[in-house]
């Protein structure tokens, strides 16, 4: 099973956040057996260090800026993230729903994935496969 991990780079690398972030993917994805991710910093080296630590497969994929302009290649990225997970944990800064972040949660329910959005308050909503909340 492969799980995309996405998130804003404003997510402190912090031991909480790893905690949070390690706690979720234990106890709802516990059959993971790799982590996508699109290799920034803040959630997406949360999930880097999970995978070394756990042992797990990685794939990052990065935007192709040579091929896109600025603005398209993550939004490019973000689809063939999606494309190639299972599943979804979505890892908000403060700013919440905006940006790349909520660019994948957008297509990973077009796509009628399971998706777990953690917020920079601490809550944490759900959306089961199928589900559309929009």
């Amino acid at each position: 099973m492969k799980l995309l991990i996405t998130g804003s780079r404003a997510v402190a690398e912090n031991e909480a956040n790893f905690t949070r972030l390690a706690d979720e993917i234990k106890s709802r994805y516990p059959n993971v057996s790799a982590l996508l991710h699109g290799g920034a910093r803040g959630a997406d080296q949360l999930a880097a260090r999970f995978a070394q630590i756990n042992g797990l497969a990685v794939q990052v994929i990065r935007p192709d800026y040579r091929n896109y302009p600025e603005k398209l290649a993550p939004l490019l990225r973000n689809t063939e993230l999606v494309a190639l997970a299972d599943a979804v944990i979505a890892f908000y800064g403060p700013k919440g729903k905006v940006g790349g972040t909520y660019d994948t949660v957008k297509k990973a329910l077009a796509k009628n994935l399971p998706v777990t959005e953690l917020f920079a308050d601490g809550s944490v909503r759900h959306t089961p496969a199928g589900l559309r909340l929009f």
